[in-house]
C-alpha cells in the first residue's frame, strides 16, 4: 500500500524596479514599503586585509561570502535590520592583515526569525592565506552563489563569492586593495624587518534590498495530498506543474493533477517569464526534512523559460520522503523577480 502527501506552502510576491543598497559600515533598520509583499536580499561580507612577510611575499586576504535570499513581508509594517561588513585593514608591519566584517540581515530585528550572515574574509597572514568567508543562513528562499568565495594566496587576495554577479576580485599584486564588494586585499612584502610593500585593504561589503509587489504572476498558500493507493511496495509520486498556457496544477488526493484556480499567470504571455527551481539537499532544508527520493524538473543554477511547461516531481519507492522545492519567477527581459514560493513535498510510499 502506498500514498503521497504533497504540501505546498506558497508566498505571493513580485518586484519593483531597482533596489536599495547599503555600503560597508552602514547599519540600521529598514521598513518594507507600503504595498510590498516580499523582498529579495543580496549581500556580501567584507574581504580580509593582506598580510606582510618579513622576507618574501605575504598572503592575501580571503574573499567574503555571498548570499541571496527571498522572503515575504508585510508592506508598511515589516522591519528588517542590516549591518554591512567593512573590509579588513591590510598590515603595515610584518604581521597578519585584519579580518573583514560579516554582513548581517535579521527579520525581525533582534533575531528569532530569518537570520542571514554573509561571512567575512579572513586576514592574510605572514605565512598562511586568509580564509574564505563562510555564510550562516537561516530561513528564506535561497539562490546558490554562482561561485564560492576563495581564500587568499601568497600572490593575491581571494575573490568574493558570486564573482559573475559582481563579487569583488582579490587584490592582484602587492598593496592592491580587494575589489568591492568583498574582495581580499593583496599581500605585502618585507626584507630584513623592513616593510617594502604593505598589505592591501579588503573590499567592503554590500547589502541590497529588492522589493516585490503584486503582479499578474499569482501564487498562493495551498495544501494538496496524493493519497491514491498503488499496492504494497508501489512508487508514489507528487507533482507541481507550471504550464505554458499560464495554468498551475497540483496532485490531488486521488493522484490526479488538477487545476489551481487563478494561478499561475492571470494575464500576459508565459514566455515572458522564467523560473528558477531548486530542491533542498537530501536530509537538509528548513522544517522537518527527510532525505531520499527522486526529484525532477529543477536544473541547478539555471533559469528556465516558462514558454515551456515545467513539471517538478518527487517520487519514492518503499520510503517516506520530505523535500522542499524553492521556486522563483522573474521577468525574462528585466530579470526582476516577480514571484517566489516554497513547496514542501512529502511522499509516503509504504513498503
Amino acid at each position: 500500500m502506498s500514498g503521497a502527501d504533497f504540501l505546498l506552502w506558497l508566498s505571493s510576491a513580485s518586484s519593483a524596479p531597482g533596489g536599495q543598497c547599503f555600503a560597508a559600515g552602514q547599519s540600521g533598520t529598514i521598513t518594507a514599503p507600503t504595498g510590498s509583499t516580499g523582498v529579495t536580499v543580496e549581500m556580501w561580507g567584507g574581504g580580509g586585509g593582506g598580510g606582510v612577510n618579513g622576507s618574501s611575499a605575504g598572503y592575501g586576504g580571503g574573499g567574503a561570502g555571498y548570499a541571496k535570499r527571498s522572503f515575504s513581508v508585510a508592506g508598511g509594517s515589516s522591519q528588517i535590520s542590516y549591518n554591512v561588513g567593512t573590509g579588513g585593514a591590510g598590515s603595515t608591519t610584518i604581521a597578519d592583515g585584519s579580518n573583514g566584517g560579516p554582513s548581517v540581515v535579521e527579520f525581525p530585528p533582534g533575531g528569532g526569525g530569518i537570520e542571514l550572515t554573509a561571512g567575512y574574509g579572513g586576514g592574510g597572514g605572514e605565512t598562511a592565506p586568509g580564509a574564505a568567508g563562510v555564510n550562516v543562513l537561516d530561513g528564506g528562499i535561497p539562490f546558490p552563489a554562482t561561485s564560492a568565495a576563495t581564500a587568499g594566496t601568497n600572490l593575491v587576495g581571494g575573490d568574493a563569492g558570486n564573482v559573475a554577479g559582481g563579487g569583488g576580485t582579490g587584490g592582484s599584486s602587492y598593496s592592491v586593495a580587494g575589489g568591492t564588494p568583498g574582495g581580499g586585499g593583496g599581500p605585502g612584502v618585507g626584507s630584513g624587518g623592513v616593510v617594502s610593500a604593505v598589505g592591501g585593504n579588503g573590499g567592503g561589503g554590500r547589502i541590497c534590498f529588492y522589493w516585490t509587489y503584486p503582479s499578474n504572476v499569482v501564487l498562493s498558500d495551498r495544501y494538496a495530498a496524493n493519497l491514491s493507493l498503488s499496492g504494497v511496495g508501489g512508487t508514489a509520486t507528487a507533482t507541481y506543474r507550471l504550464r505554458s498556457d499560464g495554468q498551475a496544477l497540483a496532485t490531488n488526493v486521488s493522484g490526479t493533477l488538477v487545476n489551481i484556480t487563478g494561478e499561475w499567470l492571470t494575464s500576459g504571455t508565459s514566455s515572458d517569464y522564467e523560473v528558477y527551481a531548486q530542491w533542498s539537499p537530501q536530509g537538509g532544508g528548513p522544517g522537518t526534512i527527510t532525505g531520499g527520493g527522486v526529484v525532477g524538473g529543477a536544473t541547478p543554477q539555471t533559469w528556465l523559460s516558462l514558454g515551456t511547461t515545467r513539471d517538478f516531481t518527487l517520487s519514492a519507492t518503499n520510503n517516506a520522503v520530505e523535500r522542499e522545492l524553492y521556486i522563483q519567477i522573474r521577468n525574462a527581459a528585466t530579470q526582476e523577480i516577480v514571484n517566489f514560493c516554497v513547496i514542501t513535498v512529502e511522499v509516503d510510499s509504504a513498503p
